[in-house]
């Protein structure tokens, strides 16, 4: 379980259980297991995006003023190849991914890229009752479409703060980086306490692609919580949450610290089913160099609710809380919320459907320009599984950002996508058994 709640075994924001998913014994053969999986993805996507800047035009060998509307349209395809490895023991769980790719586009080759995905997760039990937890990940993509493992809207989570990954451009190239360190103590039957830290950085490798709306950024968060379980099917925690937000303009650097205490709460109504909810107040102060500080006092407040069926499994989450802007020129007060249904059709054939959506309000400073807007994302995937070995799945997927730029600029239109991919993945497994 991290500080927001989250358990670190099952990756449920509404999972509270402290004694819950127990390991096999060390030293059994139960506990023994690796498994190497690899795969082959496939696919294309529509491409449009409607500007109000001159940067991204001259990069295509077109010329215009500020403030002229023009629309690139372009097809793109794309190529990735996966090798993931899962491994357990009886006291630590390793899971490794790495993905590149290749993409490149019909008429505007110049927008040809490579791709990099890259995620690491490591879990060791240093005794009975503690555990650590370490995990990064990297990116490099200029496409709002390249990730061949998961949907545009990233993970389920109902827990206040984090990073802020829905802000889109969807040619522009950028690195993304996330680390993450959990250490939990279960020193009862009924009670966890436990301190996670996370650290993030954005960085936009060629800034003309999106100067003048999009910024290079970084983040620390850290926070310690403690739960006990009230009874039964009832979990009651506390978290103290202090985060770092930073974003680097032209000229400066924006910077909001935060300090907030939230109270969550949990209830399994059936072994299925699971509701949280979180809130408490955050207090935050944002500095940037030669203007007046600005103080704000702001509620979070969020909730999150998990289903597992047979045949149907369904996360939902909403949040509304203080969080990296993610490229923006500053920390904003964001509203998000994910969702993700998967389906069971039959034996061979299955669904999912998953979708995003932030609403960011950039924390003002005098004399700044002030940007805002939201960001939706959605895909709609079916799988067929051919033999134990050999999937093919289809996607379609798609993406629309609405981007307010006050004081100083123009608003900026809304740049959208589409994109269906035509996946085909040959795992091959092996168990070994000690």
């Amino acid at each position: 379980m991290d500080a927001s709640g989250a358990c670190g075994r099952c990756s449920r924001s509404g999972c509270h259980r402290p004694s819950g998913h127990r390991r096999p014994h060390a030293g059994t053969a139960s506990g023994e297991r690796r498994r190497l999986s690899g795969g082959v993805y496939l696919g294309g996507a529509d491409q449009l995006s409607a500007r109000r800047h001159y940067v991204r035009l001259r990069a295509l060998g077109q010329h215009s003023r500020w403030g002229e509307r023009h629309s690139v349209s372009d097809q793109s395809y794309s190529i990735w190849t996966t090798i993931a490895l899962d491994e357990t023991t009886g006291r630590s769980k390793l899971t490794f991914s790495y993905a590149p790719g290749f993409t490149f586009y019909q008429k505007y080759s110049a927008f040809n890229e490579t791709d990099e995905n890259l995620a690491g997760d490591y879990e060791y039990r240093l005794s009975p009752h503690v555990t650590i937890r370490l995990r990064d990940s990297f990116q490099k993509s200029s496409n709002a479409y390249n990730s061949p493992a998961e949907g545009l809207g990233g993970g389920v989570s109902g827990t206040a703060g984090g990073t802020n990954n829905l802000v889109i451009s969807p040619i522009a190239d950028r690195v993304i980086n996330t680390g993450n360190a959990g250490l939990t103590y279960q020193f009862s039957a009924n009670a966890m306490i436990g301190a996670n830290v996370t650290f993030y950085n954005l960085h936009y490798p060629n800034p003309n692609q999106v100067s003048g709306e999009l910024y290079d950024s970084s983040s620390q968060v850290a926070s310690v919580f403690h739960t006990v379980r009230l009874a039964r099917r009832h979990y009651l925690g506390v978290t103290y949450q202090y985060q770092r937000l930073l974003a680097y303009p032209s000229g400066g650097t924006t910077e909001t610290q935060t300090n907030g205490g939230l109270v969550f709460y949990t209830w399994l109504p059936t072994s299925r089913l699971s509701l949280s909810a979180f809130g408490g107040p955050q207090f935050a102060a944002t500095a940037q160099i030669g203007l007046p500080d600005s103080h704000l006092i702001a509620p979070a407040a969020g909730g999150s609710l998990s289903f597992q069926a047979a045949h149907t499994a369904l996360a939902a989450s909403y949040s509304h809380a203080i969080s990296g802007g993610g490229g923006l020129i500053g920390a904003s007060r964001a509203d998000s919320a994910n969702v993700f249904v998967r389906q069971l059709l039959t034996k061979r054939w299955q669904a999912t459907l998953s979708g995003g959506y932030v609403d960011n309000k950039i924390i003002e400073i005098s004399d700044l320009p002030n940007t805002s807007g939201h960001s939706i994302t959605g895909s709609v995937a079916v799988v067929r599984q051919l033999t134990t070995q050999i999937e093919v799945q289809a996607d379609t997927r798609g993406c629309a950002r609405n981007t307010r730029m006050c004081r100083s600029s123009p608003s900026i239109p809304t740049p959208i996508g589409n994109g269906s991919r035509f996946p085909i993945s040959s795992p091959r497994r092996w168990e070994d058994r000690i």
